[in-house]
């Protein structure tokens, strides 16, 4: 990909997905991913090294961390140091290993994040918070701890949902074999193969969860288009900009479901009445 773009001047970022030291990410992933993917990363380097870019690369890390990674580091607050000496080791890796000018490491984005979609409780929130404080208190610093230093900035942006929106579908989309997506969650979702290893899988993961529902046959049918069909991608188009730009489109769209959730037991008789209560929950 790339190499495609080595003669493009601008910018591209290259996202790492690695979770942390093996008692993490071998956990979270498949066994051995913790060296897996630093070697892949590093490979992918040395062939960077012998390519003449004018594309700028930016690697940057995307650690995703579940309630249970969190409150074993809790629990032993000397995992705190060894998730964050991994990273600092990695880092400075990519320092003797990279010699191509135009590529480059953002330090210090392991910060962890929350896996999404997920299912959690204010128990949840308590260990999250907790796993911070015990950052901070450790002289660690977190992206967290930079956003709040900065809200004051932002003071006049707080108040437009756009600013807490997934970006999925509106500045970026996933860009698959043949197809497009609204974000990277889908991609194999058009895959029978894959559909079909993940449900023998019997992981009670989120991808499971959701082909059990058969939300995966409504996203193949409206969310996943052809990049060859100018009307698909049009509409396409149309459904997420109306989501992400008209704030009555997406009222509209929560009442309408709260009325079918209400009317097929799901929840309160008086969402389907009441208009205001329906537009408060949207």
């Amino acid at each position: 990909f790339i190499k495609r773009f080595r003669e493009w001047k601008g910018n591209l970022e290259v996202q790492v997905s690695l979770d942390g030291p093996a008692f993490i990410t071998d956990k979270n992933r498949v066994s051995g991913a913790s060296e897996r993917i630093p070697e892949n990363l590093f490979g992918v380097l040395r062939e960077l090294n012998d390519i003449e870019l004018s594309t700028k690369v930016k690697f940057t890390w995307k650690v995703t961390l579940q309630p249970g990674n969190m409150e074993e580091m809790n629990a032993s607050e000397n995992l705190v140091d060894s998730f964050w000496q991994y990273f600092l080791a990695l880092e400075k890796k990519f320092d003797e290993v990279n010699k191509n000018q135009n590529v480059s490491l953002q330090k210090g984005s392991f910060c962890p994040t929350l896996m999404v979609p997920g299912k959690y409780t204010s128990e949840d929130g308590g260990t999250f918070a907790k796993f911070l404080r015990n950052l901070h208190k450790k002289g660690y610093s977190s992206s967290y701890g930079h956003r709040f230093r900065r809200i004051m900035d932002f003071s006049d942006e707080l108040h437009k949902r756009s600013m807490f929106t997934c970006s999925g579908g509106d500045s970026n989309f996933g860009v698959g074999l043949g197809n497009l997506h609204i974000c990277h969650r889908t991609f194999y979702f058009d895959d029978e193969r894959y559909v079909k290893s993940v449900l023998k899988s019997g992981i009670g993961n989120w991808d499971v969860s959701r082909f059990e529902q058969g939300a995966i046959d409504h996203i193949n049918r409206y969310y996943i288009v052809p990049t060859s069909d100018e009307g698909e991608k049009r509409r396409f188009f149309y459904i997420m900009r109306g989501h992400h730009d008209y704030w009555r489109a997406s009222l509209a769209y929560v009442s309408a479901m709260m009325i079918e959730l209400s009317r097929a037991g799901q929840v309160l008789n008086c969402y389907e009445s009441n208009e205001e209560l329906r537009n408060l929950f949207a």
